[in-house]
């Protein structure tokens, strides 16, 4: 079986996040997450790459509403399905349908090792371009000897 088939169903993908998650990685993944949010969280706020929005919990202890994306349609309507009243966009992450300027902070976790070196260039390229003048951009890259966080 192919692996990415595999993952591409909700309940699967879910399944091996836990796996990964043992250990402290959900731990880390908190901490640098109420570190970026806790600082200075305002405004309206964007998920690029959300998978099935495994981290919507830790972000809505610092806001109330925000933009959860994915490119997989069974993880959109898997988050959208759990949590209704939040906004969901299926769209690619290197083609963004937001107008310019619309968000105060873009996330993205977790989420470039799953493009090619192409589609993150595009990515980097298009998440700017949605924040608001003085709007931050905070990743966190997965490598395979460890995680940065950079905010």
């Amino acid at each position: 079986m192919n692996l990415y088939k595999f993952l591409e169903n909700p309940f699967c993908y879910r399944m091996v996040v836990k796996i990964f998650s043992m250990g402290g990685r959900a731990r880390k993944i908190a901490g640098f997450i109420d570190q970026i949010m806790g600082r200075e969280c305002r405004g309206l706020i964007l998920e690029v790459g959300s998978g099935t929005s495994q981290f919507r919990d830790m972000f809505l202890r610092y806001v109330n509403n925000y933009v959860i994306t994915d490119i997989n349609f069974q993880y959109v309507q898997y988050s959208k399905s759990n949590h209704p009243s939040l906004w969901h966009v299926l769209c690619d992450a290197a083609v963004l349908p937001f107008s310019a300027a619309t968000f105060d902070r873009v996330l993205s976790l977790y989420h470039f090792h799953n493009l090619s070196d192409q589609q993150t260039l595009d990515s980097l390229k298009e998440m700017p371009l949605c924040l608001k003048p003085g709007g931050k951009l905070s990743l966190l890259i997965c490598s395979k000897r460890k995680s940065a966080g950079i905010s």
